[in-house]
């Protein structure tokens, strides 16, 4: 087969929040995606971690995921979730293109750490700096690139879910924000482009912004992150047609 690992994350609370979505519907919800992918057809290994709401948690949680990582053959894909809690009309799922090399964390994190106007890594270059999704480009004084071209396999899943039935939900977003949330993505993507260059690998991180349950529900949001990783799967692999299945959002009746 094809050996492709996918990984998932997702966030608790923060910031006074009693919940997280995503640490709903990774992990909790009834079914969640942990139990979609343990019973689906996918020809691919999967693991699911919950990620500390802190830059010091991320940091040690990455440093464990991308040891497991150096020992795969194979391709792995990497899919982060953190709730975007600025929706409050109409609710998206915001397909992040770009990390940026920046802490400017508007709260404080749930280690008490609030960096104000600072680069995550100064050796990758300035604030300005960043890295695209899914092995996309990156954006430096000597290497400058548009950010709505920053990831072309990005771009392809939201096309291939906007064929299946998910236009009206999901959208490319050029900006993760500046709090936890960039800062696991930059971490990620900083971290692939190491070991794809250095090792050969063919690491893919990405990050999935989602809205409160008020704007989406639960079901539709463990449906969409679903269809996420089949996407994936299937621009990064090959997927046969009975493997390729997409559940769309639930019909509207």
């Amino acid at each position: 087969g094809s050996n492709i690992k996918v990984i998932v994350t997702c966030f608790g609370p923060f910031g006074g929040m009693p919940s997280n979505p995503t640490l709903s519907i990774v992990l909790q919800s009834s079914p969640n995606v942990t139990d979609l992918l343990n019973s689906s057809a996918l020809p691919c290994t999967h693991e699911t971690y919950e990620l500390p709401v802190s830059a010091a948690g991320v940091d040690t949680a990455m440093s464990s995921i991308f040891e497991s990582i150096k020992t795969h053959e194979g391709p792995v894909i990497i899919i982060h979730c953190g709730v975007d809690g600025s929706q409050e009309s109409d609710g998206h799922f915001k397909l992040e293109r770009v990390g940026f090399n920046e802490k400017e964390f508007r709260i404080p994190d749930n280690e008490g750490y609030q960096p104000r106007n600072e680069t995550i890594d100064a050796s990758v270059g300035d604030r300005s700096a960043w890295f695209g999704s899914m092995c996309g480009g990156e954006n430096t004084p000597e290497n400058p690139q548009s950010e709505d071209a920053a990831s072309p396999l990005l771009d392809a899943c939201v096309s291939k879910l906007h064929s299946k039935g998910w236009a009206g939900y999901a959208v490319p977003s050029n900006s993760a924000g500046r709090f936890v949330c960039n800062y696991a993505l930059f971490t990620s993507l900083h971290r692939a482009k190491e070991l794809n260059e250095t090792r050969n690998k063919n690491v893919h991180a990405m990050f999935l912004h989602v809205p409160s349950f008020e704007l989406i529900g639960e079901e539709v949001q463990v449906r969409f992150l679903r269809d996420l990783v089949v996407a994936c799967v299937a621009e990064v692999g090959a997927l046969g047609p009975k493997e390729e299945v997409y559940s769309g959002p639930p019909k509207k009746e």
